[in-house]
C-alpha cells in the first residue's frame, strides 16, 4: 500500500513541477552596472507679479555616478528597478543675479560661488513589452521616476549696485567664506517612451530611446544662509523629456556578457509655481508662510554620458 502513495506522491510532484519548469525557462534576469559623467544646468527663478526679480544657476559638470539595473523578463514582458548615484563632489559654479529695478530687466546684484553637489540620486521602476521583426526591436515602456539633488553654493563673491540704476561692473567687490545658499530640489514623474534599435551581425546592437515625462511634481527649498531665511517652492504641472543612443556588444565567447556605451540629453521644461518662507536661526522652527505677491520657477537641464556591462542569466 506505501508503495502505492510513493507512486501517487511522485506523479503528483511530476504534474506540480514540469509545467513549473517550462514557465521557468522563459524567466531571464538581466543585472546592469556602468558609470559615467553628468554635465548640465539647473535656473531657479523668482517673478514678483510677472516680472522676474532673480535667477540663480546651479551647475552640474563632470560629476561621476554609478548606476545599477536590474531586470526581470517573463517572455516579451519585462519589469526594470533602476537606482543612479552621484559621487558627491564640486560640480562647477552657482551664479546668482538679481534684476531689482521696477522698470527694466537690467542686473542691479551679481554673485559667484563655488557649487559642491551633496546628492543627486534617482530611483526608478517600469514596465515594458518586448516586440521583435527579424534583428529589429521596439520596447514600449511606462514608469515612475523619483529625483532629489542638492547643492551648497560657498565661498566666492558678490557686486551690488546702489539699487536705484543697473550694474556696471565697477562696483566694489565682497568677498566671502563659508557657505552662502543651499538649494535641496526633489522631482516625482511618470514617464512614458519607446526603444527602437537594430542587432548586426547576431552582436553589434544599436539603439535609440525617447521618453516623455506629462506632468512632473517640484518641491525645493533654497535655503539663504546668511539671511536666515528658507523658501518652500512648490511647482505642479512641469513637463520634461529625454532622447539618448546607445551602443552595445555582445560577449558571446566568455557568456552571456554585453558592454555597451552611449549618452542620453534630459529636459525639463520651465514651469512656475509657489512659493512661502520662513526664519530659520530661531529656537522654535517656524512654519512657511505663503508669498502671495511672487511666484517660483525652474527649468533644467542634462547631458548623461555612460559605459558599463549586463549580465544576463537564463532560468
Amino acid at each position: 500500500m506505501r508503495q502505492q502513495y510513493n507512486k501517487y506522491f511522485i506523479l503528483i510532484l511530476l504534474f506540480i513541477c514540469l509545467p513549473l519548469q517550462a514557465i521557468a525557462q522563459d524567466f531571464t534576469f538581466t543585472l546592469g552596472l556602468h558609470g559615467g559623467i553628468l554635465h548640465g544646468l539647473t535656473q531657479e527663478y523668482v517673478y514678483k507679479s510677472e516680472k522676474q526679480i532673480s535667477r540663480l544657476e546651479w551647475e552640474e559638470n563632470s560629476v561621476p555616478y554609478i548606476n545599477t539595473i536590474i531586470n526581470l523578463k517573463y517572455k516579451k514582458s519585462f519589469l526594470n528597478g533602476i537606482i543612479q548615484t552621484a559621487v558627491p563632489v564640486t560640480s562647477g559654479e552657482m551664479r546668482n543675479h538679481d534684476y531689482l529695478l521696477p522698470t527694466s530687466n537690467y542686473i542691479t546684484n551679481y554673485s559667484e560661488h563655488e557649487a559642491f553637489l551633496e546628492r543627486h540620486n534617482s530611483y526608478s521602476l517600469y514596465i515594458g513589452y518586448e516586440f521583435i521583426l527579424s534583428n529589429w526591436w521596439l520596447t514600449p515602456v511606462i514608469g515612475f521616476t523619483y529625483l532629489c539633488r542638492k547643492w551648497t553654493a560657498s565661498n566666492g563673491f558678490m557686486r551690488y549696485s546702489d539699487g536705484a540704476k543697473p550694474l556696471t561692473g565697477n562696483e566694489p567687490i565682497n568677498n566671502f567664506t563659508g557657505p552662502i545658499i543651499s538649494y535641496d530640489q526633489k522631482n516625482s514623474y511618470f514617464h512614458t517612451g519607446f526603444t527602437t534599435g537594430y542587432c548586426f551581425f547576431n552582436k553589434l546592437l544599436l539603439s535609440l530611446n525617447f521618453n516623455y515625462y506629462p506632468y512632473i511634481w517640484t518641491e525645493s527649498i533654497d535655503h539663504h544662509i546668511l539671511r536666515q531665511t528658507e523658501f518652500l517652492d512648490i511647482i505642479q504641472g512641469g513637463m520634461g523629456g529625454s532622447i539618448g543612443i546607445n551602443i552595445g556588444y555582445k560577449l558571446s565567447d566568455i557568456g552571456n556578457y554585453e558592454i555597451f556605451a552611449g549618452c542620453i540629453f534630459e529636459k525639463h521644461f520651465f514651469t512656475k509655481g509657489t512659493t512661502a518662507q520662513r526664519t530659520t536661526g530661531v529656537e522654535d522652527k517656524q512654519a512657511f508662510t505663503p508669498t502671495n505677491s511672487h511666484k517660483a520657477a525652474y527649468d533644467s537641464e542634462l547631458w548623461n554620458f555612460f559605459v558599463g556591462i549586463k549580465y544576463i542569466l537564463p532560468f
